[in-house]
């Protein structure tokens, strides 16, 4: 794991975007999609970078949709805090041509990939898994919630490997929506790994730790 990985700014088909590569003498490197929570942008999510193995490729992009004072969101800005996965469900369509279009840009072959997701960004995480179960092999959905709207029984989650980690003081999303969202994936036949910290709207250092445990293991 790096201490303080790097990032490089990249403009990529009208994306705004950073980007982390490991090491040259890396096997069969994989790739690690960064999503922000609510107002953020694509410099918010590397404080989370320290904690996966360096072997990853990293990039973060910038939320679609600018929100009122700074910032940006995964989806339009409406009353329910809480989106639905058709509010996701653009972002998640743009997200997957953007891994094809910095796969293609760097000279990568990323037929399946793995994404990160904190707040608004896990929801978005999730959904994207969701939508495109077979073209993801690792989702992490950190202080986040499950997208209202779900369908019956996604296919092919079986081959998704879900972290899900919460704060047990989190004053923003209740905890009660990660366990929600384990109880759901797990009857949906997903493996998951779930952390509960004494943290508030943040990733706690023991789920920290467990998050970089989770992206060391090997892929289903």
């Amino acid at each position: 794991m790096s201490s303080n990985p790097s990032s490089t700014p990249l403009e990529l088909n009208g994306w705004n975007l950073r980007f982390h590569a490991p090491p040259p003498d890396v096997d069969h490197p994989e790739l690690i999609l960064m999503l922000h929570g609510w107002t953020g942008d694509e410099t918010s999510t590397w404080v989370l970078a320290r904690q996966i193995p360096d072997r990853y490729w990293l990039a973060a992009p910038r939320g679609i949709h600018p929100t009122p004072d700074r910032g940006y969101s995964w989806r339009p800005i409406q009353k329910a805090f809480m989106g639905s996965l058709a509010e996701f469900q653009p972002a998640a369509q743009r997200l997957l041509a953007l891994v094809d279009q910095f796969a293609a840009h760097m000279g990568l072959a990323v037929p399946r990939f793995n994404v990160l997701g904190f707040s608004q960004g896990a929801a978005a995480a999730l959904a994207l898994a969701l939508l495109y179960p077979e073209r993801i092999h690792r989702a992490a959905a950190l202080s986040g919630y499950l997208p209202a709207g779900l369908p019956a029984a996604p296919q092919d989650l079986a081959k998704v490997s879900f972290f899900i980690s919460h704060g047990i003081q989190d004053d923003v999303i209740p905890v009660i929506s990660a366990q929600q969202a384990v109880d759901t994936l797990k009857k949906w036949g997903a493996s998951v790994v779930y952390c509960e910290d004494h943290s508030a709207h943040r990733l706690g250092l023991g789920c920290a730790k467990s998050l970089g445990a989770f992206f060391s293991t090997p892929a289903i």
